[in-house]
This record gives C-alpha cells, structure tokens and sequence, in this order.
C-alpha cells in the first residue's frame, strides 16, 4: 500500500503574509513632538495636521514618531510608515510586520475616479497644502510609503472607480523610472498624468520654499 508523504511546512522566513500579525505601534499619551515637527519643521498647517490626528491617520508613537497608519479596504490596519522627529538625526522607515502592499490614504468624501501617488505622506500633506484652494481632496491621495508599484495596484483592484492615476512622485532620477514603470505597467487601462515638482525635489521642499 503506498503510503501517503507527510506535509511540509514551512520553515523559517517563509512564512506568508497573512501568517504574520501587524500590530500598530503602541501610542505616546500625547502628539506634541509630532505636530511640533510636522508645523514648525515641515511647514504644514495646524489645522491639517490636527483633522489627520483627530481621523487616526497620524498619531505618536512610544519613541516620539510619527505614525502613519495603513489600512486594507475593511479598515484593518497593514502597516505603519515611520518619520522621527528628530531635526538633527533623520529616520524613516516601516513598523515591524508591515506589509509593503499597501500605502497611506487619504479618501475623499465620495467615490473619485482618480488618484494622486505621492512616496511620502510627508508629500500628500505638503501637495494637500499647497493646494488647498482647489478640489484637491476631492481625490484619493495615497502615499506609497517609497516607490511600491505593487501598493499602487492594490489599491486599484479596491477601487474599480479609478481610471486616472496622477503620479506627484519625487522630482529625481528615481521618480522618473517610477512613472515610466507604472506607464508601462498600467498605461494601457489608465491615464497617466505626472504632476511633478517643477523647481524642488519633493512637495515639501516646494511648501516651504513657497512660505520664504
């Protein structure tokens, strides 16, 4: 009688996704160093960043980050992109356990058929700024958190609604080869914009150099 193999599970490092939990980093009991860095530092306004802390989608952490929570399309949380707030001592990164897959949302108040791609959340509230005297936020406005395309297509398949996709990526080398792979990737099913920075780096550089 031929015997049936035993199952091989998996051994470490390959685990899957959904086999690993992602938990949010642990609250501080206040923001104060995050809108510190976020208004005086970064130049962003008091009232935006306080309607983002007051949605749950910034808050700080243990270790005096900003946290900038993402979530799947049921609002379970995937993972968190990391800013410190230190002026003198640079940090960014991911928590542990997030999954690269998704970004950090901004959605509008009802359906839209674009979206605005940014890296950072930094940037999306930097271009929310900037341009706060337009129906910008009418729009979904998701920052990938680097140059994930995979997190860009994620949210496509969530959002069927979408059928332009505006990429306000990094005035560099690095956005350029973002926006001619997501052209090439999605070109044929979407409308492609770029909406760059014309004379900075990123948005934020363009918000504060806007305030000189």
């Amino acid at each position: 009688m031929k015997k049936t193999p035993p199952r091989q599970g998996r051994g470490v490092g390959q685990e899957r996704k959904s086999d690993i939990m992602f938990n949010l980093p642990e609250k501080s009991s206040n923001n104060k160093r995050v809108f510190a860095y976020l208004n005086k530092t970064r130049g962003l306004p008091a009232e935006l960043i306080n309607n983002l802390i007051d949605d749950d989608l910034i808050y700080q952490d243990k270790r005096n980050n900003c946290v900038f929570p993402c979530f799947d399309k049921t609002g379970q949380a995937k993972g968190a992109i990391l800013r410190g707030t230190l002026t003198d001592k640079t940090f960014k990164g991911r928590a542990k356990n997030s999954d690269v897959d998704y970004g950090w949302l901004l959605t509008p108040k009802e359906k839209a058929k674009k979206v605005i791609i940014t890296e950072a959340p930094i940037d999306a509230m930097s271009l929310v700024s900037l341009y706060s005297n337009t129906s910008i936020r009418s729009n979904y406005i998701l920052a990938l958190g680097g140059l994930f395309i995979k997190a860009l297509e994620k949210f496509l398949e969530s959002c069927p609604d979408v059928d332009t996709i505006i990429l306000a990526v990094d005035n560099d080398a690095h956005g350029s080869d973002f926006v001619n792979k997501v052209k090439s990737s999605l070109g044929l099913n979407y409308q492609i914009i770029e909406f760059r920075p014309r004379y900075t780096k990123d948005w934020n550089e363009e918000l504060l150099a806007n305030k000189l």
